[in-house]
């Protein structure tokens, strides 16, 4: 589920990262405009729809920013779950294998 008030190439780019990474869990993408950072991944675990991550992204970022930023959040909720001492460096494997989904090898 993604949020109408973002960029339209942001809402293609997170379908093909849930596409080509899926989650065990749900993940929603919003836009939100009362914090202020760019972005954020939250886990929720209370509610009817039952625990599920959610990115929220500050709307108006340039889009390479924004596209960027989807990078980064979405790579939070692929190592989320990690449980060891070296979460850091999962999410760094994360990021990458999303980058490349994104942007390509680099």
């Amino acid at each position: 589920m993604t949020s109408r008030s973002l960029r339209k190439s942001t809402r293609d780019l997170f379908k093909r990262l849930c596409e080509e990474i899926p989650l065990p869990l749900p993940i929603t993408l919003i836009a939100h405009t009362e914090e202020e950072a760019v972005g954020r991944h939250l886990l929720l675990t209370k509610g009817k729809r039952g625990p599920r991550h959610v990115i929220r992204l500050r709307p108006g970022m340039d889009e390479i920013v924004e596209h960027e930023t989807l990078v980064h959040e979405y790579a939070h909720a692929m190592s989320f779950s990690y449980p060891g001492q070296m979460e850091n460096a999962v999410w760094g494997i994360a990021y990458s294998e999303a980058y490349s989904v994104v942007f390509g090898d680099h």
